[in-house]
């Protein structure tokens, strides 16, 4: 009977071409009828072979398998597959990197492994959300993500549960960021001694206080307070906050607050303690709003057009600007803005939004959480 010194020529029979140097000119007529399930995977390999690439070592062991698998066929075609027994190669298989590794160079994590669709597809959903860049390189065949916290705490986790190696240098930065998650952190308006001061806080926020807002004085409770809502730290329990208004709004940027007198004189306390001046309210839906505490010459009024009947008026000589719809003119700072309205989009309304230190939204329903 007829042998073949090597795997790769039976694979090429197996797949309907000659053997020997005539196999690429010459396609035989198929002699051994293949499984439908065999032949994408016969084809692909003796494809490879015929051009010169080594089989995997994963590849030869299956090449070996499936040419035993059709013994019979070769039979009787005259053809013994018996040396396949004892594999011979005509080139030695390819020893594949299988090395499932997770690791760090130069401040950037490295993640490298073996072709997998499903953890090709882990990273591709990641790298949607990484903080940070996340790309693969093709050329070497690696993963990189940049360094932060989010992308450590995912990588770790994901190579855990994927029987990856994880390099001692990631786990200790990993190991890190948990110990500094189990300690707490506020940013908080705390009293130390003759003065307040904030803790954990950046030397910008520092410095804006001193600069922008009196200070860490003692007698500038009411402005740090006020302050908190638009700086982002929080007020200290044991601080005695000197007024009810001043402790319901100054520690937030936005506040929703249903419409009543009670309310109505909490917004006005909490502007006269903190000399937010002027109040811009904003009623296009012409709840009532009694503005008797003030003197009507404290008052500038805006009609359904944004029109005022007081051509010249100096908007920080007032304490109330009442507009039906906010003026094209305005062009000034809103140190509180009370609104009857929620849906402040567009034109002046975003203008008026956007430039507030503080926003009260006087409404009985609420879209949105603002707390």
């Amino acid at each position: 009977m007829l042998t073949y010194p090597h795997v790769e020529d039976y694979l090429e029979y197996l797949a309907g071409y000659e053997v020997g140097i005539t196999a690429l000119i010459m396609p035989n007529m198929v002699k051994i009828s293949l499984a439908r399930y065999d032949i994408q995977i016969v084809n692909s390999m003796a494809n490879a072979t015929m051009f010169g690439t080594a089989l995997t070592e994963r590849q030869a062991e299956l090449a070996v398998k499936l040419i035993l698998k059709y013994r019979r066929q070769f039979a009787k075609l005259g053809i013994d597959v018996g040396p396949v027994e004892d594999p011979q190669y005509r080139i030695p298989p390819r020893k594949m990197d299988r090395t499932k590794r997770i690791w760090m160079i130069d401040g950037k994590i490295h993640a490298k492994f073996p072709y997998d669709n499903v953890l090709i597809k882990d990273l591709q959903t990641f790298r949607e959300s990484s903080q940070g860049r996340a790309y693969y390189d093709r050329n070497n065949k690696i993963w990189y993500l940049a360094l932060t916290e989010y992308n450590i705490n995912w990588i770790v986790t994901w190579g855990d549960a994927n029987g990856f190696e994880i390099d001692n240098s990631v786990r200790e930065i990993f190991y890190q960021i948990l110990a500094c998650e189990q300690q707490p952190f506020e940013i908080k308006l705390v009293q130390q001694g003759s003065e307040y001061t904030i803790t954990n806080a950046a030397d910008s926020l520092t410095d804006y206080i001193k600069e922008h807002a009196g200070g860490f004085g003692l007698d500038n409770l009411v402005k740090l307070i006020d302050h908190a809502g638009l700086c982002g730290y929080a007020i200290d329990e044991s601080i005695s906050v000197p007024s009810m208004a001043l402790r319901h709004i100054g520690s937030k940027h936005a506040i929703h607050v249903e419409p009543s007198e009670d309310n109505l004189d909490m917004i006005f306390d909490y502007a006269d303690i903190t000399n937010r001046y002027p109040i811009c309210i904003y009623n296009p839906t012409l709840i009532d709003i009694d503005l008797s505490r003030f003197e009507e010459r404290d008052i500038v009024r805006f009609d359904r057009n944004g029109k005022t009947s007081t051509s010249e008026y100096d908007p920080y000589g007032v304490k109330v600007v009442y507009a039906q719809k906010i003026p094209t003119s305005w062009d000034f700072p809103v140190p509180l803005m009370v609104t009857t309205f929620e849906m402040m989009f567009g034109g002046k309304r975003m203008s008026w939004t956007q430039r507030a230190e503080r926003i009260i939204y006087l409404t009985d329903s609420k879209l949105r959480d603002k707390n």
